[in-house]
């Protein structure tokens, strides 16, 4: 009976994107930010999905999520959703809104005493932040330093102070978090800044930042 009445009363969105680990989806009921849903998605492709979700803002009835589990449900979210395809610079970029930072998918190392195996790697970079894939869980809020070790010969790796924005489960071993960089020196802008325009040219480092 139990069952019955939770499937009955579970939500259910209406999602109409998903990139890196953000669910964005429609909803008719009311779903508090910063807290566990179960929800049935209702996909484009006409799959009905249960799934576990965090609530990271709302517009309206506008969502944006995080999903939690199950895997399967990740899955088919990355089949239905594939990634953009590649710009011509051979580098997926794009912006989250108008006015925001560029976001590059790169896949970086990452290290730091504080991560989970010590160890994790970058899905996404901007100069707001990078989305890393760990080994496993991190609290939000947390404050740590990250080594992001950059694959150029023109830049060395950056030492750069973070704090945990949020933190999810992605599958059975591993998660994926977002680190929000804090206070970037000049040095450290100026050469993370110059590498990630330099992937939009195509170009190592842009010229305008070389040294």
């Amino acid at each position: 009976m139990l069952a019955l009445l939770r499937r009955f009363f579970t939500p259910t969105v209406y999602v109409t994107g998903y990139l890196g680990n953000d669910l964005t989806f429609a909803c008719g009921q009311s779903l508090a930010p910063g807290r566990e849903h179960q929800v049935k998605a209702s996909l484009p492709d006409g799959q009905a999905l249960q799934m576990t979700i965090t609530v990271v803002k709302r517009a309206a009835d506008r969502y944006t999520a995080q999903v939690l589990y199950p895997p399967l449900a990740i899955n088919a979210l990355v089949r239905c959703f594939p990634p953009p395809p590649p710009q011509a610079s051979g580098e997926l970029h794009y912006k989250e809104a108008p006015g925001a930072f560029t976001t590059h998918v790169r896949t970086f190392a990452i290290r730091s005493k504080d991560l989970p195996n010590f160890k994790a790697t970058s899905a996404e970079l901007s100069l707001e932040g990078t989305r890393a894939v760990l080994d496993g869980p991190i609290e939000a809020g947390q404050e740590l330093t990250i080594e992001l070790e950059v694959d150029h010969s023109e830049m060395s790796s950056l030492k750069i102070r973070c704090k945990v924005a949020w933190c999810s489960q992605r599958d059975r071993t591993s998660h994926v978090a977002y680190l929000e960089f804090l206070d970037l020196d000049s040095q450290q802008t100026h050469e993370l800044g110059g590498y990630l325009a330099g992937l939009k040219t195509g170009s190592a480092v842009a010229p305008e930042y070389r040294r």
